[in-house]
């Protein structure tokens, strides 16, 4: 089943069982793959689905770590709650230890400058790491290389 589709489940499911947080989450999600498909003028893929999910959820753990730091509690254990609902349909993230293998690979192959090495590694993973995470680690790979 595509990715779409179990969100289209899930969000039936929801509005079946009155899950009220599930299903406003869902419903923002819906109108985010909805904007995405008019704008494109098609329907959107799989891909590009995982895409709006991963900004999708970005934007809940930046709001939730503002409104922590903000001191507003309630606001941001929305936001988590959110945040957590929508992490579940991304795919696992890899641990940092394949991630620094490939980080290897890609220095064994030539590169030696971090951008070249972040374009490398980023083109081979695919969207299964956060690119801050690993940027992190091609810094510390370039550093304990020095």
């Amino acid at each position: 089943m595509s990715l779409i589709n179990t969100i289209e489940t899930d969000f039936k499911n929801a509005l079946k069982n009155k899950d009220e947080a599930k299903l406003s989450t869902l419903r923002l999600i819906k109108t985010a793959l909805t904007n995405k498909a008019k704008e494109k003028g098609d329907e959107v893929s799989d891909e590009v689905a995982l895409q709006i999910l991963k900004q999708e959820a970005k934007k809940r753990d930046e709001a939730a770590a503002l409104y922590e730091k903000s001191g507003n509690a309630e606001l941001a254990a929305k936001e988590r709650q959110e945040f957590e609902i929508i992490k579940a349909y991304l795919p696992a993230e890899l641990p940092d230890e394949a991630i620094t293998k490939i980080i290897e690979e890609v220095k064994t192959d030539g590169a030696s400058e971090f951008p070249q090495i972040m374009g490398q590694v980023m083109a081979k993973l695919k969207g299964r790491a956060d690119g801050a995470r690993v940027a992190e680690l091609v810094k510390k790979s370039l550093q304990t290389n020095k």
